[in-house]
């Protein structure tokens, strides 16, 4: 029987990788993509030339993948310590699997933060335009109005289209695996849920619930990270639109400084920087609450079928 749960583990991590790697090189032409636009956006929005900018982000990626090397490792440790396995391949099989699996959720929130940085930036220049419009000294403001706000605004305008194309290509190319985390999350708080109920019917070992139950927080913890990196983005987005409509509603601007803000506005709507899971769920704040709402519509059915149990 141990030999049979070895090779289905193995098995599960080949067939895993092999969807990962096929989903990847078919999609291969959207990662260039992909890292081609956030060298575009840097170029437009000169960050190129800010070195502790780039420091700072890879700085925060190494901390993020330290943490889910040093959280997978302790689990799988105490692990083994309370099943008594000891077989390395088993151990490193099912490791790679979790930690794979967490490592690409997590990296579609630094993609995420990535353009949520970025489009900080931008609504710090667009900011910029409309404090110098409202300067009660006109001189350097209408040399902006006259020569440069339609062509900044059509810069701005520019990186923010490339921003949405690169949050659409993120989102059609990590579609499975967010889906797979909401399956797999799902399924892990409610096998929780049944081994709390089960814990008060028999006798069950206090540090192997807690072992479930912290193993499902700690994947529910990565769905609320991506939630909330997603909502936050779509909240700078908001700010972006009332900058810019606050341009639109100034009618001592230049008539193609107007347009060129109403052509940035209808950009924004067209570009609404929304993630979806195959169309079906939006991944924002909402998710979390539609998560909960489920799992407790579920935890009264385990209920009601534990009391027969």
């Amino acid at each position: 029987m141990g030999i049979l749960a070895y090779s289905s583990s193995v098995v599960c991590f080949i067939l895993y990788i092999a969807v990962v790697v096929i989903h990847l090189l078919l999609r291969n032409a959207a990662n260039v993509r992909i890292i081609s636009n956030f060298a575009e956006m840097d170029s437009r929005l000169n960050l190129t030339v800010m070195e502790n900018f780039y420091r700072t982000a890879r700085n925060y990626n190494y901390a993020i993948i330290f943490a889910i090397l040093a959280i997978n490792l302790v689990y799988i440790v105490v692990y083994s310590s309370r099943t008594n396995n000891t077989n390395s391949i088993y151990l490193v099989t099912v490791g790679s699997i979790y930690t794979l699996h967490d490592v690409e959720i997590l990296f579609v929130c630094v993609l995420v933060h990535m353009l949520k940085v970025r489009l900080v930036i931008l609504n710090n220049s667009v900011d910029r335009l409309v404090r110098e419009n409202e300067k009660k000294d006109r001189v350097f403001a209408t040399t902006i109005r006259q020569d440069k706000m339609d062509i900044k605004l059509h810069e701005l305008s520019q990186v923010y289209d490339v921003i949405g194309e690169t949050s659409r290509l993120i989102n059609n190319l990590y579609n499975f695996q967010i889906f797979i985390a909401l399956i797999c999350t799902f399924i892990y708080v409610l096998n929780s849920i049944w081994e709390l109920l089960y814990s008060f019917k028999r006798e069950m070992i206090i540090v192997d619930l807690i072992l479930s139950i912290g193993w499902s927080g700690i994947k529910l913890f990565y769905l609320l990270a991506l939630s909330l990196v997603c909502d936050g983005l779509l909240a700078v987005r908001d700010d972006t639109k009332v900058l810019v409509n606050e341009l639109v509603m100034d009618y001592d601007l230049p008539p193609k400084a107007r347009a060129q803000a109403k052509s940035f506005t209808q950009l924004i709507d067209a570009r609404p920087l929304t993630f979806h899971v195959y169309d079906v769920f939006t991944v924002d704040i909402t998710l979390m609450l539609k998560f909960i709402s489920v799992s407790t519509t579920y935890l009264i059915i385990i209920i009601q079928i534990s009391n027969f149990v």
